[in-house]
């Protein structure tokens, strides 16, 4: 797969309008957001590069799970943030479409310093607010419910792998210890979920 890097970043605007998207984003879990179409990198990592671009500096530790370690590089290139082992990294970036056995290894932060817990950036299919039409991938539902959100609501994931969601449903049984979750799909739709979130599978 292609990596090339472009150089159409704004360092200042572009940052600045993508950390908003974010904080709406998890200031509402569940309502979904757009990225800006700002293609820095070619093919499914231009989103979760986005993303590092925006968060991401030297003073951060971030791991990358998947075998290709082009974007891990591309990543530590342009923000200058330290490639680190998956159980200390800050931020840890996965395609969400593939089993991801060591999400387990991320750090939940502690019951005295939760915001220690890791952020995760996972790539899926698509997201959608209702049911997605078929297209080839498994079809996931899930219901929130916590702060941000009035009652209760349910969101449609496309192309998570089994595996992962069972990891994303366990992750914040023991809040405030957890992790935080930013779902990107491949069209730069954007879904948050904060570890203060109660998330179930939707039957």
């Amino acid at each position: 797969m292609s990596l090339t890097l472009k150089d159409n970043f704004n360092t200042v605007f572009d940052s600045q309008r993508i950390f908003r998207i974010i904080l709406d984003s998890m200031a509402r879990p569940g309502k979904i957001n757009c990225l800006p179409q700002i293609h820095f990198l070619d093919g499914e990592y231009n989103f979760p590069f986005l993303i590092a671009r925006t968060l991401l500096d030297s003073e951060v530790g971030f791991a990358c799970l998947d075998k290709e370690e082009t974007l891990g590089q591309r990543i530590r290139d342009a923000t200058g943030a330290r490639l680190v082992d998956v159980s200390s990294a800050e931020f840890v970036f996965c395609d969400g479409r593939k089993r991801q056995e060591d999400l387990y290894r991320t750090n939940p932060g502690t019951l005295l310093f939760p915001d220690k817990g890791a952020t995760v950036v996972m790539t899926v299919g698509r997201l959608g607010l209702q049911r997605l039409e078929e297209d080839g991938e498994e079809l996931k539902e899930v219901e929130l419910e916590g702060p941000g959100i009035c009652g209760k609501t349910w969101v449609c994931i496309s192309g998570m792998h089994e595996y992962n969601l069972g990891w994303l449903l366990l992750q914040n049984k023991e809040y405030p210890k957890g992790v935080d979750a930013i779902l990107l799909d491949l069209d730069g739709r954007i879904l948050c979920l904060p570890r203060s979130i109660k998330i179930t599978r939707r039957v």
